[in-house]
């Protein structure tokens, strides 16, 4: 088995590319027995990668399968999937991805230069604000680690009239800030 990335969002593929002979058929009845039958198998390798996080984004490519015609059992087939997965995907190295929420935040416009403030101290990346009258609303980016602080500090920040909604929108590969995580 290869694995390789593909695009964000794209989940889990699995190719079945080995030779149909090498397949044990005697076990799954044809190949897409076969291959329903390892995307249940990959579940579990994949449920914790190499950094303690869920493997994400990737096709799984049988290139062989190597079996004798009548050869292993279901069980022996998913032990051995189990290893070979967690040891490509230890070999071809993954990335820590993160979760990013988009964010709508508003706030009185009095009390918006303290509110882009928090913001900024929280990594948040504001991509547009606009003021009507006495409201300024505020979008963009902002780490899901990030969101429950904003929360706490939006209550100072304007006075108690502050109102941040998030939702995740993207994962983003993990970043260094220079400073410690709690």
């Amino acid at each position: 088995m290869t694995v390789e990335p593909t695009a964000p969002g794209a989940g889990v593929e699995l190719v079945v590319a080995a030779d149909r002979a090498t397949i044990p058929l005697h076990v799954y009845g044809n190949v897409g027995g076969y291959r329903a039958a390892l995307l249940e198998y990959l579940h579990e390798p994949l449920a914790v990668g190499p950094h303690g996080w869920r493997v994400t984004d990737l096709r799984v490519r049988v290139t062989d399968s190597g079996y004798p015609s009548a050869g292993p059992r279901a069980a022996e087939v998913r032990r051995t999937t189990d290893l070979v997965v967690r040891e490509a995907v230890r070999r071809c190295g993954t990335t820590v991805c993160e979760p990013v929420d988009r964010f709508v935040l508003e706030t009185p416009a009095d009390d918006l230069p303290a509110v882009l403030a928090l913001l900024g101290r929280h990594g948040a990346v504001p991509e547009a604000v606009q003021t009507t009258g006495p409201i300024a609303v505020v979008t963009g980016n902002l780490r899901k680690a990030e969101a429950g602080a904003v929360r706490a500090g939006l209550h100072g920040a304007a006075h108690g009239e502050g109102l941040l909604e998030s939702a995740t929108c993207h994962y983003q590969p993990v970043r260094s800030t220079g400073r410690r995580r709690r």
